[in-house]
């Protein structure tokens, strides 16, 4: 299974200086922010959130978070949490869209929400270490 989700969000004035992000991609995953490629990985359960800072990334504005995930066994999910600062966050949740890949093949549509991590029975993802 392939697809790709993305959240559009506004930022008033300058970007911040960081934005910490924290993102689990079951199983590979490739994250982009404004059209420009910013990082990949692959994640298996078990492991930790990945941590970035997308700040180099966002303009004033409108800006766009996309993650593209595919797995082998056909379950896959999204977990995203990005810090704006002043109490502002963005978070994978059903204001997320969502398509199957390739584009088209199905209708966009709002991201399912399972529940706010560790998701239950798996009791994953860890939190990344400090």
């Amino acid at each position: 299974m392939e697809f790709r989700a993305w959240k559009d969000f506004q930022l008033e004035g300058a970007p911040p200086p960081r934005a910490p992000v924290r993102l689990f991609g079951d199983r590979q995953w490739s994250l982009e922010v404004n059209g420009r490629h910013v990082a990949s990985g692959t994640q298996k359960p078990g492991e930790a959130l990945r941590v970035l800072d997308l700040a180099t990334w966002l303009q004033p504005g409108e800006n766009r978070i996309a993650v593209e995930a595919s797995s082998s066994n056909g379950v896959g999910g999204l977990l995203f949490w990005m810090d704006l600062g002043g109490g502002r966050i963005v978070v994978s949740d059903k204001s997320w869209e969502v398509e199957r890949l390739p584009g088209g093949t199905e209708p966009k549509r709002p991201a399912a929400e399972w529940g706010k991590p560790p998701i239950y029975p798996w009791g994953y993802p860890r939190m990344p270490q400090r």
